[in-house]
């Protein structure tokens, strides 16, 4: 499910979502038919009855096979996926969801917005993610280092699971990502409130739709530490 975090100002709210998942295309022929089963899309579900939404990776590894511009015209939003930058399949550890990078050659969510807005897509068409879930990493205290695997289910624990027992957490203000280490998780890269408000910030700054979470149901019912309620209560601050 997704869970949007978008605030619509004197606007008719409608309940029918339709999102558009497909990982990924991969050659200029597919990014043509991506484009092509939007516009099927787009002809079939009425934008004054249905919202049309397409996920889509922050990389340019894959959106420099798709025609943006051309996309953002059949679609009310993209859910630019934030996330997933680095996992237990890579070498290295790293943070999975950070807003900034340090490294030019890195993706991050910044890079993957900056890229939407400069191959034509409207700013508030734009919905960044937010994982409701870590990535982990056995064996090291950081990111930048062989680890022995990943923790958890699949390499991942589930946000309201964080941090981890006996783990301490951390917020790189740097680069806008949490993480915390120790227990059984080895190092965790995931976000929490304070790294989630910094998004909302960056997405009023960029004029950006909003926020939204994957999933809903891993976020926390701690006081304090929802990522929902942060980003929400965020976007909609003066």
């Amino acid at each position: 499910m997704y869970t949007n975090a978008v605030y619509f100002p004197n606007q008719k709210i409608y309940n029918n979502f339709t999102p558009v998942s497909w990982e990924y295309p991969s050659d200029p022929q597919q990014g043509a038919d991506f484009i092509a089963l939007l516009a099927a899309v787009r002809i079939h579900l009425p934008e004054e009855q249905f919202f049309v939404t397409a996920a889509l990776p922050a990389g340019t590894s894959v959106l420099q096979y798709i025609p943006i511009a051309q996309a953002a015209s059949y679609l009310d939003y993209i859910n630019l996926m934030a996330y997933d930058f680095c996992g237990h399949w890579d070498s290295r550890s790293g943070h999975h969801a950070r807003l900034y990078s340090l490294n030019k050659d890195e993706v991050s969510a910044s890079s993957g917005v900056a890229y939407l807005m400069a191959s034509g897509c409207p700013p508030k068409k734009i919905l960044l993610g937010i994982p409701v879930y870590g990535r982990s990493f056995l064996g090291v205290s950081g990111p930048g280092h062989r680890h022995r695997g990943g923790g958890g289910q699949d390499g991942a624990f589930e946000y309201h699971e964080l941090p981890r027992r006996h783990a301490k957490e951390s917020v790189d203000r740097r680069i806008g990502a949490a993480s915390c280490v120790g227990g059984d998780g080895g190092f965790v890269s995931y976000d929490n409130p304070e790294t989630v408000k910094m998004k909302a910030a960056f997405c009023k700054q960029k004029g950006l739709g909003g926020l939204f979470y994957w999933t809903g149901p891993a976020d926390s019912q701690e006081k304090g530490r929802s990522l929902i309620a942060a980003g929400f209560k965020a976007l909609h601050s003066s």
